[in-house]
């Protein structure tokens, strides 16, 4: 008897063990058929808020380094995935509010990623030019319209908890702007 209840217990702990780990958020790809669509001087956008609790999507590319980037590299902590590319004003405007916001937190709580439709060489040119002090993923055209289908505009930036999880989506990024503020709320004034 004593040996049953023994082998059972064990049983019931190897399952709990093996137990498959349950995702967190909803699938990206439900997330995004919510989203109902917004005019904005005859540009028809998104509120980015119709993706938040999503999961990211499955996704791969590779950084300037040639460090290889998925959807499963940006948990553990606070990120901002921010989609731009080089020909975009608005986006070269916000970079030096997100150069200061690198540098504000521990890379330990959190951290940015740029990811950059150009392709590499493109990109490399820009950053000799106006080097960023956070990781950039390049040639993500694909990545931005097909696995994202990045309907916010640009700039847009994604912030994602630490269990790769969508918490909010932001326009522009400038000191003093509402997104910007939001931001720093949610992340906690204090870096």
């Amino acid at each position: 008897m004593k040996k049953t209840l023994l082998l059972a217990a064990f049983a019931a702990l190897f399952a709990c063990n093996n137990a498959p780990v349950k995702q967190q958020g909803i699938p990206y790809s439900e997330a995004i058929k919510r989203c109902d669509p917004v005019k904005k001087a005859d540009i028809i956008t998104f509120d980015g808020e119709c993706v938040n609790g999503a999961a990211l999507p499955t996704f791969s590319a590779s950084d300037m380094s040639g460090k290889a980037w998925t959807q499963d590299s940006f948990k553990g902590k606070m990120w901002l995935l921010n989609f731009w590319f080089v020909e975009c004003k608005p986006c070269l405007d916000e970079m030096p509010d997100l150069v200061g916001l690198s540098e504000k937190w521990d890379k330990d709580r959190f951290e940015i990623v740029g990811i950059c439709r150009n392709g590499r060489a493109k990109l490399e040119q820009f950053l000799a030019k106006r080097p960023l002090p956070y990781p950039n993923l390049h040639d993500c055209e694909k990545i931005a319209d097909d696995v994202f289908q990045n309907p916010f505009g640009y700039p847009a930036s994604y912030l994602v908890d630490e269990n790769g999880v969508i918490v909010d989506v932001f326009d522009a990024l400038k000191v003093g702007n509402a997104d910007y503020q939001k931001l720093l709320s949610i992340l906690g004034d204090e870096g």
